[in-house]
């Protein structure tokens, strides 16, 4: 019988923000894939504290931020550590023969983006660019760019590379020189949070003018936002899976095809700030917002109605002819997706799963889980 070779994985991720936290999570569940890898999640120590005590006996490695971390560096400078980094830019030269690396997927990004605007009928575009000179940027505007050029279309780009501070006032003036309307994408959440404060300030109507989006779906900044942020969510919990099947392979002394892997987009996660400017369209934003965030509340049609302006059949008009589906379909997908996260994320009870995502009956909840996913609720926690 082969000897199962005991291993130790040191994380370092903060987790103030939501990809971590994501990362987190992909890296535990993939974790149960290997009952032989133990995960020791590590805050940001001093390099004597975060890698001591080992046990014996066991292979060491280590999952952490980006390359340009302090600690991260003395990470990767000690003898015989592998390391799986996650990063927006390369790994250093210095460190490519026993590390690896996960990052987002900036042509996906990029397309992504550009691809919801045209889907709303949008004929001008901008891309808001970070501050710095920035690897990940430079790929997130060029495949913007060239997504929109693909459809004969241009794309006007603010940029302010010397200076540590964003110029409120002169961004303002550039957004109130786009056409109209425009759709604006956003480098990131928190620059589209700044657009949306200077679009306020200077009474740019968003989304009849102006349309913004940014990357992350960082709910915290997303969600408090007025109006609420429409986002761009790369699949971080994908990319902690990953991370952990590459850093386990480098352990076992596999050479691996590839040593930067990109994590996928997730989804386009759409907030008021992306409405489209049409009657129809916007009741049923409107509507979905609530749903949103209500659905786990156990509302019904009606309660969906009583928030927008129009009757029950012009709105459910509306979701067939915009979405494809009803409005209580719409409701049981929302639900089911807090069912999903629950799953994943929590060690909830699966018998009490159903009252907390606004399902009435358990048995419902769990035959329309099965015949919509192909297996069990408790298959689906296992990772089956």
């Amino acid at each position: 019988m082969k000897e199962v070779i005991r291993k130790v994985v040191l994380v370092s991720l903060g987790t103030s923000q939501k990809a971590s936290r994501s990362m987190l999570t992909g890296i535990l569940r993939c974790s149960w894939r290997h009952p032989e890898i133990e995960i020791r999640i590590r805050g940001s120590l001093t390099e004597r504290e975060w890698i001591s005590p080992i046990d014996a006996g066991a292979i060491v490695g280590a999952i952490v931020g980006g390359p340009d971390d302090c600690l991260t560096k003395r990470i990767l400078a000690m003898p015989n550590l592998k390391a799986v980094v996650f990063t927006y830019g390369e790994i250093p030269a210095a460190f490519r023969t026993k590390a690896a690396s996960v990052k987002a997927d900036e042509q996906a990004i990029g397309e992504t983006a550009a691809n919801l605007f045209l889907k709303h009928g949008l004929r001008h575009f901008a891309y808001i660019s970070a501050l710095g000179n920035l690897y990940w940027d430079h790929d997130r505007e060029r495949s913007f760019r060239e997504t929109l050029a693909d459809d004969g279309f241009e794309t006007a780009v603010y940029r302010q590379r010397r200076s540590k501070s964003l110029d409120m006032a002169g961004l303002g003036r550039w957004l109130k020189s786009l056409p109209s309307p425009c759709g604006v994408f956003a480098a990131n959440d928190q620059l589209a949070r700044v657009v949306i404060d200077v679009c306020r300030l200077e009474k740019l109507d968003i989304p009849r003018r102006l349309q913004v989006l940014g990357v992350d779906d960082e709910d915290f900044i997303c969600e408090l936002s007025t109006p609420t942020i429409s986002s761009v969510s790369p699949d971080f919990e994908a990319g902690g899976d990953m991370a952990l099947e590459m850093l386990n392979g480098l352990l076992e002394g596999c050479k691996c095809p590839e040593r930067n892997l990109k994590m996928p987009v997730q989804a386009v996660v759409e907030r008021l700030s992306t409405t489209d400017f049409t009657d129809s369209a916007n009741r049923v934003a409107v509507a979905r917002e609530y749903i949103r965030k209500h659905a786990t509340d156990g509302i019904g049609v009606q309660n969906v109605v009583s928030r927008v302006v129009g009757s029950c059949r012009m709105l459910e008009k509306d979701f067939r002819s915009i979405l494809g589906h009803t409005i209580r379909e719409e409701i049981i997908e929302t639900r089911l997706s807090a069912v999903r996260r629950l799953l994943r994320n929590s060690t909830v009870p699966i018998d009490q799963i159903a009252a907390k995502c606004g399902f009435s009956k358990g048995n419902y909840l769990k035959n329309i889980f099965r015949k919509r996913y192909g297996m069990t609720m408790r298959d689906y926690r296992n990772g089956k």
